[in-house]
């Protein structure tokens, strides 16, 4: 965490320092704006930023809020496991398959029939070193920021079949494969990843 923030001045420069307000609730205030809650305060970090908050609040016996709510109703998973190492311009399988990708609720249902089941999807390439917290998620702004684009005069990083949209909550990628190395990239490996273009996915 940063060093405390100064009080806002009349000129409205600055931030409002945390202050207790409500009784027992902690409650974060800016003059630009209403107060809110540690809980829906908390909220609004990024996984990496909630930790750091989490350790203070332990260190100082404040009572994390529950933050399950915070769960996607719905979240894509690839079926079966790729190989851990892909080579460029090599067609890549996993254990001699097509690569499937579901679309499963909280419960690990895969989605199969209504609107969801055949959700419009993107199929793109991560930096290696993407941050997560300690349920393996992140939030969608994280998951923009580490999507790649390819290198200057390089075509697109990964060319084949790739699924546009689910087919009863499924979606297969076939005969794809990497056109560029990751060395160029700060953790030198690349992640591939999948993400809906409605806002519920």
């Amino acid at each position: 965490m940063g060093s405390k923030r100064k009080s806002s001045d009349e000129n409205g420069e600055g931030e409002a320092s945390p202050t207790r307000a409500g009784g027992s609730k902690r409650c974060c205030y800016d003059r630009r704006d209403r107060g809110y809650t540690l809980d829906e305060f908390m909220k609004k970090l990024n996984p990496r930023e909630l930790q750091q908050v989490k350790k203070l609040c332990q260190k100082y016996e404040i009572n994390v809020p529950d933050l399950s709510s915070r769960e996607c109703k719905y979240r894509f998973q690839f079926r079966n496991k790729l190989p851990d190492i892909l080579f460029t311009d090599t067609k890549f399988k996993a254990d001699n398959i097509k690569i499937e990708i579901v679309l499963v609720d909280a419960s690990n249902n895969v989605i199969d029939s209504g609107p969801m089941a055949t959700a419009e999807i993107e199929i793109v390439v991560l930096n290696g070193d993407i941050h997560v917290d300690e349920n393996g998620e992140w939030t969608e702004e994280e998951f923009k920021n580490y999507v790649l684009e390819p290198r200057k005069d390089k075509g697109p990083l990964l060319i084949g079949n790739l699924p546009t949209r689910l087919c009863g909550g499924i979606g297969s990628i076939s005969d794809a494969k990497f056109t560029d190395n990751s060395c160029w990239t700060k953790s030198k490996t690349f992640r591939l990843g999948v993400r809906g273009m409605a806002k519920e996915v």
